[in-house]
């Protein structure tokens, strides 16, 4: 679950043949200023992505935040259960 999760979070629409809509898209905003609203926009993209490919995965949080030493970076965090198992998990992606 955890290494499906990192797949659709870094993969961009369009970059799947045949499935042109997979995909959060966070390579492109990551030469925007990182702004409240363009991490709000990471933040949405992984809810609503993970809710339609990947059904079997109840999303807890999602923290979306600037690297604190390069501003350059960007810090998404995923706290996450899957229907089969209960516990939380979390996958850490820096983009």
């Amino acid at each position: 679950v955890k290494s499906n999760i990192k797949n659709l979070v870094l993969t961009s629409p369009g970059e799947r043949h045949y499935h042109p809509n997979f995909g959060c898209g966070v390579y492109e905003l990551l030469f925007d200023n990182a702004t409240k609203e363009a991490l709000q926009q990471i933040e949405d993209a992984v809810h609503t992505q993970v809710a339609y490919w990947l059904p079997y995965v109840k999303l807890h949080d999602v923290f979306v935040t600037r690297a604190q030493n390069d501003p350059n970076r960007v810090n998404i965090g995923i706290s996450y259960s899957s229907y089969s198992n209960i516990e939380k998990e979390l996958v850490d992606i820096i983009v």
